[in-house]
């Protein structure tokens, strides 16, 4: 059965003595930032190694918005992030495995895995009624959330993925003739990119493809899948026209995830960051701003939601 893992990011204060009252009080500098995992019936708290004062750590949003002990706030986010990505990889771990583990078990794993061993976890003996249930959806669902990040970080076509061979990537960046557009693109790779080719760089695909792409029909299916378990499931309206007449549909959300999802992500992302234009479609291949233009109106409404954030400050 899949369970959602749930992972908090609270400091956790300790009572000092006031040097001018003598009194006991909660102190506010230099507190610790704990991890707390809750999966299944377990709930786990882990020390992170990261202290921040109070009025620097934003609890609602759960990061840093101002450097600490000589740490800035951009290097104690990222921290938590990997730490909470560990975490969520000794998850898949037990999953792929189905196995359930005990608290000692999981903790252990999970440091393994912060200091960059790998876990040795065997999976559970299967009854009669298991072997009617082949093990290679567990495994395939979990490729496909790989080759979707990927997406996500490289803006690649999914007709360009199911392309991409070794020769393709190089140390630094992956080079493509599109499908669709027959044109010659260099994407740099960054951090998040890299891992996950690095990951399958052990595995033997077919036709010496880099990743373990299923067909389009499939991997939306597992999306699909994937959303609906992390509670994507807004309503959202699909307009659509066929002639003059217009079709209004509502359907939940995790049900218009796609492929060409990853691709947009990238996109709204990068332009979020401040990454111009320009750079953005070098990577992406458009040709013209005009093709730009739609994900650039996203932008500018995200920036304007964020910027009511001010209104109540």
């Amino acid at each position: 059965m899949k369970k959602n893992v749930d992972i908090k990011f609270r400091l956790r204060f300790r009572r000092i003595k006031d040097s001018a009252t003598g009194e006991s009080v909660m102190g506010s500098k230099n507190v610790l930032i704990t991890m707390r995992v809750a999966y299944g019936s377990l709930r786990m708290e882990f020390t992170t190694g990261y202290h921040i004062d109070e009025e620097c750590w934003d609890a609602k949003a759960q990061y840093a918005i101002g450097g600490s002990n000589g740490k800035s706030a951009d290097e104690i986010n990222g921290g938590l992030m990997r730490l909470s990505r560990y975490a969520h990889d000794t998850v898949n771990l037990f999953m792929e495995k189905g196995v359930e583990p005990t608290q000692e078990e999981f903790k252990t794993a999970f440091q393994m895995i912060r200091d960059g061993e790998k876990p040795k976890v065997s999976a559970k003996k299967k009854s009669r009624k298991d072997n009617e249930n082949d093990d290679s959806d567990h495994t395939d669902i979990y490729r496909v959330r790989d080759v979707f990040l990927f997406q996500c970080y490289t803006g690649i076509r999914y007709s360009d993925l199911a392309n991409l061979r070794r020769c393709d990537v190089h140390e630094k960046y992956i080079e493509i003739t599109t499908i669709k557009t027959i044109d010659s693109l260099r994407i740099e790779l960054n951090s998040h990119s890299r891992a996950i080719l690095k990951k399958y760089e052990p595995f033997e695909f077919q036709d010496g493809k880099a990743l373990p792409v299923v067909s389009n029909q499939k991997m939306n299916d597992y999306l699909h899948e994937l959303c609906k378990m992390v509670g994507f499931d807004d309503p959202i309206r699909i307009t659509y026209y066929r002639g003059y007449e217009r079709f209004d549909e509502i359907k939940p959300k995790y049900e218009v995830v796609g492929t060409h999802t990853g691709r947009r992500s990238f996109i709204c992302n990068a332009l979020g960051m401040g990454i111009s234009p320009q750079v953005v479609m070098k990577w992406t291949g458009h040709s013209d701003y005009k093709a730009m233009k739609p994900y650039i109106d996203v932008c500018d409404e995200i920036k304007a939601e964020a910027m009511k954030k001010f209104d109540d400050f």
